[in-house]
């Protein structure tokens, strides 16, 4: 097991840029993971340091090794597809013992270890199946057991939950948590579900358009994040984002609000009639008759234990609350929403947060 350094790496094709500059630091033990909309990259910087892609510039090591021109065999790393990969006339047993056996290992001994891999993975009553007669939560276990067995020092998954209905995402993604405290190994995991990055990353990297957003933890993405582009990418419902105008002594007027707002005193920006976007999260809005918030409701959708609504301003910005338990709120209502003015994000004209 190793740590991962990306210095100022690309990829281009052709002459179109993918991968513009990342510079990346992963610890021993880490769990990462690459985060960002459809085409943000985030996949082929995965397969570059798998070796399945060749890098334009800069320096991919892992551990202590350079490992620009290094056979992705010997990299040390094992990759778990989206499509799981495994060979349709092969038992579970075979499937998984298979990179082994290429490589000379002794049959006792490759049978110590896969049978090893069967009992981390609850599957050892699985080892006789072929991969037509497993289930697709079964079939991604044997996909992981395939790359835990050769002990690599990195695991890489490629959005390995996406073919999953939403009960078993959730249900793998436990296991993956579990299988990472059991192993202690160090992960990278890709995906554009921000909700599998709050819940399974140590360290969250947000890509877009090939350029690294941000880099943090689960919380500090969601309480501080850097930019437009992280407010509204992180975070489920999204950051609602709404342009405004500041005034003296933290006074800021929109013709999205009914009044004015005062910041904070530690939130005052220094510049009077700068424009400015505030970003206002939908968990922290609540129901209040003086909210400078008003408008009328579009949408509402009941899951229970909260109800999500979604209000059109009077200038037709439209807004998201998420608002506890389940309030009889009905569509074309007049409602008026608040909150705490600490709660707010403040952007300024370049996306950057103030």
């Amino acid at each position: 097991m190793a740590g991962l350094t990306l210095r100022s790496v690309h990829k281009a094709y052709g002459e179109v840029p993918v991968i513009k500059g990342v510079d990346l630091d992963i610890a021993h033990g880490e769990f990462v993971v690459f985060v960002g909309p459809s085409g943000c990259g985030k996949s082929t910087l995965l397969r570059m340091i798998a070796g399945l892609e060749d890098i334009t510039d800069g320096e991919i090591r892992i551990g202590d090794r350079v490992v620009n021109d290094v056979e992705p065999r010997d990299r040390g790393v094992a990759m778990v597809f989206q499509s799981y990969a495994l060979y349709p006339h092969m038992s579970v047993y075979d499937n998984v013992g298979f990179g082994l056996k290429l490589a000379g290992m002794p049959r006792a001994v490759r049978d110590a270890k896969i049978r090893a891999v069967a009992r981390v993975l609850q599957m050892e009553h699985l080892l006789d199946r072929r991969p037509a007669q497993l289930s697709g939560g079964q079939r991604q276990r044997v996909a992981i057991g395939r790359a835990i067995v050769r002990e690599p020092d990195v695991f890489l998954f490629d959005e390995p939950l996406s073919n999953l209905d939403a009960a078993l995402r959730g249900d793998m993604r436990m296991e993956l948590a579990r299988l990472h405290g059991d192993l202690g190994s160090t992960m990278i995991y890709v995906t554009h579900d921000q909700v599998e990055a709050m819940t399974l990353a140590d360290k969250i990297v947000v890509l877009d358009a090939g350029v690294v957003q941000q880099v943090g933890s689960p919380l500090e993405l969601y309480n501080k994040p850097a930019n437009l582009f992280v407010a509204g990418f992180i975070g489920s419902p999204k950051m609602n984002l709404i342009t405004v105008i500041s005034q003296a002594d933290g006074v800021v007027t929109a013709p999205a609000l009914a009044g004015t707002l005062t910041l904070p005193a530690h939130r005052h920006t220094a510049t009077t009639n700068a424009t400015m976007t505030l970003g206002i999260r939908p968990h922290d809005l609540e129901l209040m008759d003086d909210g400078v918030l008003k408008g009328q409701v579009r949408l509402v959708e009941r899951l229970g234990n909260e109800t999500i609504v979604r209000v059109m301003l009077p200038d037709a910005t439209e807004i998201t609350a998420a608002l506890p338990g389940q309030d009889q709120i009905e569509i074309g209502q007049s409602i008026a929403l608040g909150f705490r003015p600490e709660s707010v994000h403040l952007f300024g004209q370049d996306g950057k947060r103030l």
